[in-house]
């Protein structure tokens, strides 16, 4: 594949690669809280973007689960609550403002982290719950090294 044919977002992760190509894992959910590793659950439309953020924090030890629409995530999370959701914005059926404000609403202790690369982004976040004032919005392209720094913090 030429560079020029990458969009950003794939040219963003190639500073960043998993130290190893494996496959994208499905997890027993209940297993989750006995390896002692911190829940993500990743959320996009885009199935190419969910993958690889996926491999990544597994590869840095986190239990990471993927989604492909956000409506999934709903029952997921009234069996577990997820430790961190990493969600799009911009998705079909159900926007990541909403279903961060559902799942903070059943899972207050779970940290939020939205993605987009639209700037109008910051508009629906305004007249949104209170909870959702502790949403942290990155932007895309997203450098894996930012989004690691932030799960670190």
């Amino acid at each position: 594949m030429q560079l020029t044919s990458l969009s950003a977002f794939e040219y963003s992760l190639m500073c960043c690669p998993p130290p190893e190509k494996r496959p994208v894992a499905r997890h027993d959910l209940s297993s989750h809280t006995q390896s002692g590793k911190r829940r993500v659950f990743v959320v996009d439309d885009e199935r190419m973007i969910v993958d690889t953020l996926v491999e990544i924090l597994i590869a840095r030890g986190f239990e990471a689960i993927p989604f492909y629409d956000s409506r999934q995530v709903i029952a997921r999370a009234e069996q577990h609550c997820p430790d961190i959701l990493l969600t799009d914005v911009v998705m079909p059926h159900l926007n990541g403002v909403d279903l961060a404000t559902l799942i903070s609403e059943r899972c207050p202790h779970t940290r939020v982290l939205l993605l987009s690369g639209q700037a109008a982004t910051a508009n629906l976040l305004q007249g949104t719950t209170p909870a959702s004032k502790r949403f942290e919005l990155l932007s895309k392209p997203l450098d894996p090294r930012v989004l690691l720094k932030k799960l670190a913090a």
